[in-house]
């Protein structure tokens, strides 16, 4: 410790720990430690197994030397870092890991889009590098999750994402993917009522575009396998189809008749702009939200400029004297 304290204070720093991927020994996982500075480094190397497990062990690394880190462990480590508490100041701490360290950002980027092309096992990969890195990474546990789910590997998934919800502070997008998780292996399992109450909570967390969309036609399917989704409000339902003839009618006072003043100005100029050859709309479910505002879940059959579109939708409708009116388009996914 000594030594230590005098390089600091009098030397000038010339200490770099560098470390191999470990190799197997027989029974044994071994690392390899290079110390390029000029004393002793008595330090801790870390490795985390195939299956997120942690093993440490303790060396000293001679001065501008090598030594070894062995660790007795049955499964394959992918990552080793050594003096993963930074106790000896380096001149380079990028090779204190192996492999390097990939950045965050980046890497949670590829697993989505690994995720989204459906390579399931690729983004399963991705999002286990990353938890190697960072153990806590909530959106990296969700990414690694629902890879499972989408192999079909129904337990491991089950059990992150009842470990996610379970977190001091999930985010709103992790209760959101955790329950829609959940709520997609009740679905598997024949569990219909669970899973319309897990669907319900994701749906509650007001999370992102995606895990709002996904929850919400979860939620509808199942409903629809238990005793059906709630009845749908016919007043509700009456005006929106008195607002599919408008939106092929072109009449532009006449569509700003039915919304809210001064809301969805983009959207009544780009109907207006373009009008729509054929526009329908089926309600799926409807959803008191308090005494004068009114979620419908529909699916939408449009055809604008020759070009077929169908998809789903969340409107707003506000209630006045007059009776409803389009308050607002909170999701809109149609192709």
């Amino acid at each position: 410790m000594q030594a230590l304290v005098d390089q600091q204070l009098d030397q000038v720093t010339d200490m770099d720990l560098m470390v191999g991927m470990p190799q197997q020994r027989g029974a044994d996982w071994v690392s390899a430690l290079r110390n390029l500075g000029s004393i002793d480094a008595t330090v801790t190397v870390t490795a985390t197994t195939e299956q997120g497990n942690q093993l440490s062990v303790e060396t000293t690394v001679p001065a501008k030397n090598f030594a070894e880190a062995v660790f007795k462990a049955v499964a394959r480590p992918l990552r080793v870092e050594v003096d993963p508490d930074k106790l000896y100041p380096q001149l380079d701490y990028a090779n204190d890991v192996v492999p390097r360290r990939r950045d965050l950002t980046e890497a949670l980027a590829e697993a989505n889009r690994q995720f989204g092309a459906q390579d399931f096992v690729r983004a399963e990969a991705v999002a286990r590098e990353i938890i190697a890195t960072a153990p806590r990474l909530q959106e990296a546990k969700m990414i690694l999750a629902r890879a499972l789910l989408g192999q079909n590997k129904l337990e491991e998934a089950e059990k992150l994402f009842r470990s996610a919800l379970e977190e001091p502070l999930p985010t709103a997008s992790t209760l959101a993917w955790a329950n829609i998780g959940l709520g997609e292996i009740s679905l598997r399992g024949g569990q219909a009522t669970d899973a319309a109450r897990r669907f319900n909570e994701a749906v509650r967390a007001d999370a992102e575009y995606a895990s709002a969309l996904a929850a919400r036609a979860g939620r509808i399917k199942a409903e629809s396998a238990n005793s059906g989704t709630p009845p749908v409000d016919d007043s509700a339902r009456n005006f929106l189809a008195k607002l599919d003839q408008t939106l092929t009618s072109g009449k532009k006072a006449e569509l700003e008749s039915q919304v809210v003043s001064g809301e969805l100005v983009r959207f009544v100029n780009g109907i207006t702009g373009t009008r729509p050859e054929s526009w329908q709309t089926r309600v799926l479910r409807t959803e008191v939200l308090d005494a004068n505002l009114v979620a419908a879940d529909v699916s939408i059959q449009t055809k604008r400029l020759g070009q077929e579109e169908s998809g789903t939708a969340l409107l707003l409708l506000s209630r006045n004297a007059g009776g409803w009116k389009l308050a607002g388009i909170e999701l809109f996914e149609a192709r």
